[in-house]
């Protein structure tokens, strides 16, 4: 890409210097084309279309939750076969076995249907499971918003399986031990081995292209019970 593009605004037909780049897609926009958001003594910068999306999702009043939508984890029941890989990789990745049982996510079969549902920790706004826990032992981290679980407080009374409106925590009796999407620090496994795409864990280039899609899933965006 050469200087000269870089220095024009990414909006079709516009030809102005880039002032700014949004900051979900990326795209260079000039002072004509850029919305500022103001949040936390500071300002943000989007283009018209994510600015958008940010008032209709609401998170244009969520600080937090704004900055997470760049890195997210996508669930698109629709596109689930059920091969339940996914549950695999979990536990391989957190305790080196295959195991069903040893999984943060599972997979639940509708066969009158013919449907599946992916079912796995949404990292709440307002966790439930972290409010029943009296130990602490599950904690939202500030920094990113992530629900974790500090086994070393655990007490295994099983609270957070009540709380949570998901159903998304689960004991395993063999370990004694809870069992709780951690998102791998970050870097998924069962988004990378889900070959149907039912799992995503969009990136921030990619939020421009998948808006509709993040709206529809986003987890942020559910009514927690």
């Amino acid at each position: 890409m050469s200087d000269k593009y870089r220095l024009r605004c990414g909006r079709t037909g516009c030809t102005n210097p880039v002032e700014e780049r949004c900051q979900y897609c990326d795209i260079p926009l000039c002072e004509a084309h850029m919305r500022i958001l103001k949040s936390s003594g500071q300002e943000e910068f989007y283009c018209g279309p994510c600015f958008a999306y940010l008032g209709v999702s609401g998170l244009d009043r969520r600080d937090l939750d704004r900055r997470l939508i760049p890195n997210i984890l996508v669930v698109n029941s629709k596109k689930c076969t059920g091969c339940r890989s996914c549950e695999l990789a979990c536990s391989f990745a957190h305790f080196k076995e295959f195991s069903y049982e040893l999984s943060a996510i599972r997979v639940i079969k509708e066969e009158e249907r013919a449907r599946n549902y992916p079912i796995l920790c949404r990292q709440c706004e307002n966790p439930p499971c972290a409010a029943a826990c009296p130990t602490e032992a599950l904690v939202k981290n500030g920094e990113n918003g992530w629900v974790m679980f500090k086994e070393e407080n655990c007490i295994q009374c099983e609270k957070c399986l009540e709380a949570c409106p998901y159903e998304a925590i689960f004991f395993n009796t063999a370990r004694n031990t809870i069992i709780k999407c951690d998102l791998c620090g970050g870097d998924p496994a069962c988004a990378k081995i889900c070959s149907p795409e039912a799992l995503e864990w969009i990136k921030k280039y990619k939020v421009g292209e998948r808006k509709t899609l993040v709206l529809d899933m986003n987890p942020y965006l559910k009514k927690e019970k």
